[in-house]
C-alpha cells in the first residue's frame, strides 16, 4: 500500500474541500488503469488516503531514464493513460493535470501503468463547469494560460495527452513553460 499523508492544519476549506474530493473521485473509480483507492482517514491533523502501490515507479523517471521509448512502447503506455481519460471523462470528472510522473508503473516489468493524483480534478457535467487555476504549467493548453478560459473541460486532459505522447516520443516538451 502507499500512504499519502496531508496536514491540513493550515489549510483553506477549498483546499480541504478539493484533498476530500480526490478520495471520493478515487473512490468511485473502477478502472485498471487508475490507481486503487483503499481507504481515506484523518488522524490528528492529518488527511491520510491509502492506495495500491505500484513498485515499478514514475514514467518520467523511466523517460529521463532511456531518453526516448520507442513507438511500440509509447503505443503500449499511451492506450493505456487514455483509456483511463476517456474513464473519468465518462464520470464527467477531468483530470487537470496529466503528466508522466502522475502516471506510474504498477510493477518493475514496466507493462501496465495507473493514472494517480486527482488533486486538482475536477466536475464538468452540462451546465456545471468548475473554474480552478491549477495544474503544471509546461502541460495546461493555451487558451488556459493566456487567461480565455479556467473552465474545466475535456479539452484541458486531451492537450495534455498530446503533450505526454510528444514527450514520450521526442523525451523533451514541444513548449517552453
Amino acid at each position: 500500500m502507499a500512504i499519502k499523508k496531508i496536514n491540513v492544519t493550515n489549510l483553506i476549506t477549498d483546499e480541504i474541500y478539493n484533498i476530500s474530493r480526490e478520495a471520493l473521485y478515487l473512490q468511485s473509480f473502477k478502472h485498471k488503469n487508475i490507481i486503487k483507492f483503499r481507504n481515506n482517514f484523518i488522524y490528528k491533523e492529518n488527511f491520510y488516503t491509502i492506495m495500491d502501490y505500484a513498485k515499478g515507479g514514475e514514467l518520467s523517471a523511466y523517460i529521463y531514464q532511456k531518453k526516448v521509448l520507442s513507438e511500440k512502447e509509447t503505443k503500449e503506455i499511451f492506450k493505456q493513460v487514455h483509456d483511463a481519460v476517456l474513464y473519468i471523462h465518462s464520470k464527467n470528472v477531468i483530470h487537470r493535470d496529466i503528466k508522466p510522473s502522475n502516471i506510474l508503473f504498477l510493477d518493475e516489468n514496466r507493462e501496465n501503468v495507473v493514472l494517480i493524483d486527482f488533486g486538482i480534478s475536477g466536475y464538468n457535467s452540462g451546465n456545471v463547469k468548475e473554474v480552478v487555476k491549477a495544474g503544471t504549467v509546461k502541460f495546461m493548453p493555451p487558451e488556459f494560460l493566456s487567461g480565455l478560459s479556467y473552465q474545466s473541460s475535456p479539452k484541458f486532459d486531451v492537450w495534455s495527452l498530446g503533450i505526454l505522447l510528444y514527450f514520450m516520443l521526442f523525451g523533451e516538451l514541444p513548449f517552453d513553460g
